[in-house]
């Protein structure tokens, strides 16, 4: 089983680090990566550890799920 870690990112200064996908991710946003991926930016002071986040905390862990959040904001009813 893959161990995910959060780590929220310190700095960016590409859409690609070290082979970690950072596009569509901003400076303070909260990622949810593989272990290998988090220590490598971490290590590199792209990001720093964080704890799981508080609910309504912007967290962001791929591309769909940021789409999926754009198309669902918070506190709003899904229509149907």
């Amino acid at each position: 089983m893959l161990e995910l870690v959060f780590v929220r990112l310190t700095r960016k200064y590409a859409e690609m680090i070290n082979g970690v996908d950072l596009s569509g991710h901003e400076v303070g946003d909260q990622l949810q990566l593989n272990a290998r991926d988090a220590a490598l930016l971490i290590a590199e002071g792209w990001a720093a550890p964080s704890a799981i986040p508080a609910v309504g905390m912007k967290e962001v862990s791929s591309a769909e799920s940021l789409h999926e959040a754009a198309d669902h904001p918070l506190g709003e009813p899904e229509k149907t």
